[in-house]
């Protein structure tokens, strides 16, 4: 079976909300995103990383996370080394995480002792109205885009009965 190459699932990545309010793309993002949020760990999502053209997926204080959710396709290990050998050359601290790989323990060190920022804060953050109006939109788009995926399957499913019923048995 032919893997689909790594720039079209790129390409068609979905959106997924967190409890923080966070956008993420893939649902182990969703639960790195999740864990940080509920031990109070304040963090960003897809920043920059220094000295180059790379985002990560978080970053905690100075600690880049990044997601390593597709390992195995040709172009995105390529990648990945890329981004690897780019946090060692600049000294920069990163935590890798893969599919299966236990998030409490891969992320521990970054968990204080105590809760560092009350998680109503990011409730509060999205009191916003422009978050709202964002929210709205988003939420507009995902029904034009679920009504759309349920278009072409339809279309696909008829596509194939019409082929069925023509071919001879």
């Amino acid at each position: 079976m032919e893997l689909t190459p790594y720039r079209e699932v790129k390409k068609r990545q979905s959106v997924i909300r967190c409890r923080d309010g966070h956008y993420v793309k893939s649902r182990i993002e969703k639960a790195v995103d999740d864990f940080l949020f509920s031990h109070g760990v304040l963090h960003e999502v897809y920043p920059h990383v220094p000295y180059s053209h790379f985002t990560a997926d978080f970053k905690v204080g100075d600690v880049f996370i990044e997601v390593w959710g597709l390992k195995g396709m040709k172009d995105y290990d390529e990648e990945m080394e890329r981004k690897i050998e780019h946090y060692k050359k600049y000294s920069l601290r990163m935590i890798g995480i893969e599919p299966g790989q236990n998030i409490a323990s891969k992320l521990g060190e970054l968990i204080p002792q105590r809760k560092l920022v009350d998680l109503d804060i990011y409730e509060r953050a999205s009191k916003d109205k422009r978050i709202e109006e964002i929210d709205k939109e988003i939420d507009m788009l995902n029904e034009k885009i679920r009504e759309l995926c349920l278009r072409r399957n339809q279309i696909i499913d008829e596509n194939v009965k019409a082929a069925l019923s023509s071919s001879p048995s």
